[in-house]
Parts: C-alpha cells; structure tokens; sequence
C-alpha cells in the first residue's frame, strides 16, 4: 500500500505541473528531445543492500532520455547506477567477502511547472525495475587460502521515483540541470530468514539524491 501510494502521489503531482497557470512570464515549452548524463550524491542505505554494510561512494551515476508528448509534458527514461558496496568479515579459520550491485531503470512522466529562455523548472514522477547482483566469497582460514564457497544472487524489485529538475539552456542545443530525487526502492526484506548468508541479506530502503546533469536538446 506504500508503494502504490507512492506512486500515485508522484503522477499526481506531475499531472498537477501539467496544468500550472500558462500566464506566467515568459512560459516556456519542453524541448522535443534531450539525452544527458551526471552525477548525484545520495542518502547512504549500505545497510539495507547487505546486512554488514560495508564500503561504498555516495555517488549516483545518471543517464537519461526523454520526449515532449504535449507543450508540458513529457515522458522519458532513467537509469541510475549507484556505487558498488562491498564488506568483508575475518576469524581465525575464515574471510568471508560480500559485493554488491546495483541498477535502476525507471520510465519517468515530466511536467512543466515553469519556464523562461534559459531557466526552467520540472517535476518528474515514475516507476521501473531495480537490478540487484549479489555476490558471496568464503575462504576458510584468515588470508592466503583459495575462495571455497562461490555463490551468486540476481534479483529483480520494483522501485519508484519522485523529484524534480532545474535545466538551464547555455547554447541552443545545450545545458545543464540540477536533479533531485527520491527513490523508493522495495527489494523486500531477508533479514529474518534463517540461514541466509550476510552477503544475500536485504531490505527496502528510500534514498534522496542531489546532483547535476548535463544534456543536449533539439
């Protein structure tokens, strides 16, 4: 029910930018088309990826592509691809890894909300498909031993975003935006599962990214 509600919200609300006053100075249309690409350091959920956590970047990698179906409307993809995790934990008699990766691909509606020549504001809502990779590697003594026990895990969980954009036009055929996200990621929860290795151990989790893009328009 959170989930729907979510998503929800988010056509909402970019169905609410659709019909934002076309009075305002300077109203300004979608472009036909743009493609992009950046960065956005997000919120940390480690510990939502994989039970012990572990080491990962902040940081977000964004591409991104859409098309203008009506003057303030649009519809769009996004993939998302946030830094590999990876955690490690040691005893007399063993050193057990775990590696973690993640991808995320939504299909996004854009609403207009405001515009001028070179400065815009739109807000986006969407769902898609979060790609999870897991990896589990035990050795059976402290260091220096061959990895006994490989085992991989793929899985597939809905996700949904909500946020906004700022594109500002530098060239007529070039710009950049500021982005701003909240992702609602629903992998589920393995936590309480007896005998699940650490490595393959997940729950849902939110995450809030800022960042930036930048994106050629026609």
């Amino acid at each position: 029910m959170e989930t729907l509600t979510l998503f929800v919200a988010a056509l909402l609300f970019v169905a609410s930018a659709s019909v934002a006053s076309a009075q305002s100075i300077g109203d300004a249309q979608l472009p036909r088309a743009y493609v992009g690409a950046g960065v956005a350091p997000a919120t940390n959920d480690a510990e939502s990826r994989m039970r012990l956590g572990g080491n990962t970047s902040p940081l977000m990698w964004l591409i991104e592509g859409g098309a203008r179906v009506a003057p303030r409307i649009g519809v769009g993809v996004e993939y998302v691809q946030p830094s590999t995790l990876t955690a490690e934990t040691r005893g007399r008699s063993f050193d057990a890894t775990g590696r973690q990766e993640e991808r995320l691909l939504t299909g996004l509606i854009r609403g207009r909300a405001w515009g001028s020549g070179r400065l815009a504001v739109d807000v986006v809502g969407g769902a898609g498909v979060l790609f999870q990779h897991h990896e589990q590697r035990d050795a059976p003594c402290f260091s220096g031993c061959a990895v006994t026990v490989q085992n991989d895990l793929n899985r597939q969980a809905p996700a949904f975003s909500l946020g906004a954009d700022v594109p500002v036009r530098l060239a007529p055929h070039i710009g950049i935006s500021g982005v701003v996200r909240f992702y609602a990621l629903r992998r589920g929860d393995t936590t309480a599962l007896p005998g699940t290795p650490w490595q393959f151990s997940y729950t849902s989790s939110t995450r809030f990214a800022v960042g930036v893009t930048a994106r050629a328009r026609w």
